[in-house]
């Protein structure tokens, strides 16, 4: 799997840990803003490439076993069709590798609690250059924080104006989300927060529940699960404007 990844000028600028986004609109790589070179050997054992490539390529027995030879025959069969490489390019820890990294298969690894870092942000995967995955900017254009954050977290910057969502709730809605007889006289609301973010080489769009009171131009910096090597919105804290918010 390529973890290391570079910008433009070919400088070090992170190691890929996870994936961020849905299945319905996509995935974006999560690097951490980490610039010692990895040990892949001790980062991505062997074994959990071989359970996951066996997974994507059918090669398990009934119980579970990875069948080995037929692992790698198909491994090889699909770097052939799959990459663009010359047939003699290919090495079979250097496929296992890749084709975890095409299936965003992270989970397995916990690559986050491995790297250690400060600072995430996002990257397409515009392209490889000697095995390292290529971010579309330079170096000099990520947006980080000029101060230590109060918690590990994936920053962005807020490109455009937000958008901020208040909805009276109805009746119906008021007891559906817990409110009692006193809050049905449109005392109860329901708020939401869109932001258009830029972070690494990546624009996107999020959305969060309750209001976030950020500007355009602002950095926004979204809590980091370690353990679960996730992003999530809506859970965990953020930091924006030198207010900490928390949900609940």
């Amino acid at each position: 799997m390529p973890l290391e990844v570079i910008d433009r000028k070919g400088e070090t600028v992170g190691i890929i840990v996870g994936r961020y986004g849905s299945f319905d609109k996509g995935y974006y790589y999560l690097v951490a803003c980490n610039r010692e070179k990895c040990n892949l050997e001790e980062l991505l054992p062997t074994e959990k490439l071989e359970q996951v490539a066996a997974n994507h390529l059918g090669t398990k027995k009934i119980l579970g076993q990875v069948q080995r030879d037929k692992l790698y025959e198909k491994l090889e069969e699909w770097w052939r069709s799959e990459q663009e490489q010359e047939p003699a390019a290919y090495e079979p820890r250097l496929a296992l590798r890749t084709l975890a990294f095409a299936q965003y298969a992270f989970g397995p690894f916990k690559l986050m609690e491995k790297v250690a870092a400060d600072y995430y942000f996002l990257c397409r995967g515009a392209g490889m250059v000697g095995g390292k995955v290529l971010l579309d900017i330079e170096a000099g254009e990520l947006d980080l924080p000029e101060e230590k954050l109060p918690f590990p977290a994936l920053v962005g910057r807020v490109i455009d104006y937000p958008e901020i969502e208040l909805e009276v709730a109805g009746t119906a809605q008021t007891l559906l989300f817990g409110g009692g007889l006193n809050d049905l006289g449109g005392y109860n609301h329901i708020h939401g927060t869109g932001l258009k973010i830029r972070s690494g080489d990546v624009e996107t769009r999020i959305e969060l529940s309750g209001v976030v009171p950020t500007k355009k131009r602002e950095l926004i910096a979204l809590e980091v699960d370690r353990e679960r090597g996730e992003v999530s919105l809506g859970k965990g804290r953020i930091f924006t404007g030198g207010i900490i918010y928390k949900y609940q």
